[in-house]
């Protein structure tokens, strides 16, 4: 899964349980990793593999960075109001000591901006407030990634 590093793993299991990811850096619940050793487009396409991944799978990725990455979806897709959903919801949990990991990757569709690039409203309001003119979802996913790290 390169992108956060060049040598960054992730395992998927398949259990009569249910289906389990466990990503480390690569996904997190309402983010992604940072780029470090690779570059956007292996980023990008780590995370769109992950996304092609049945939708009851559960996430379990490295850090506990629910709250924060949802402050920054609300500002990239101000009109989701999935993010505000789970925003009350992780407050609530994390309240009740109660950590909001695992997600599922169906939620995470739902809410997730580094997922959601290809998404009109995400598009929309990427190209407003950053005046972009290309709309290829690696761009998009760059911008996104640039912009988050610029915060």
């Amino acid at each position: 899964m390169p992108g956060h590093t060049l040598d960054h793993i992730a395992f998927y299991v398949e259990h009569e349980s249910g289906s389990y990811l466990f990503c480390g850096d690569t996904i997190f619940s309402a983010g992604c990793g940072r780029v470090f050793e690779g570059t956007f487009s292996q980023m990008h396409d780590s995370l769109q593999k992950l996304a092609q991944l049945p939708d009851n799978t559960k996430i379990y990725c490295a850090h506990e960075y629910t709250l924060s990455n949802l402050a920054f979806a609300k500002l990239a897709e101000p009109d989701n109001k999935k993010i505000t959903d789970r925003e009350k919801e992780v407050k609530n949990l994390l309240k009740n000591g109660i950590p909001s990991l695992p997600s599922t990757l169906k939620n995470e569709k739902e809410f997730n901006p580094f997922l959601r690039c290809t998404e009109k409203d995400m598009i929309s309001s990427l190209t407003n407030k950053h005046n972009l003119t290309n709309t290829d979802p690696v761009n998009i996913f760059s911008e996104l990634r640039q912009w988050k790290d610029s915060l």
